[in-house]
């Protein structure tokens, strides 16, 4: 099986297995507020290039 990482959130979170919250930001001026919003110590950052 070949999931996404948001496809495999969908399916622990249908199973009732506790997920971290996450909040996808395009712009440096959303950092803040996305960092405000999430109850965690931590930070991710992953590009993953032009489309």
């Amino acid at each position: 099986m070949n999931l996404h990482e948001y496809q495999s959130k969908q399916l622990f979170e249908r199973a009732g297995i506790p997920i971290p919250k996450g909040i996808t930001v395009e712009q440096l001026s959303e950092v803040a507020y996305a960092a405000s919003e999430i109850d965690s110590d931590g930070c991710s950052d992953q590009e993953w290039g032009q489309v």
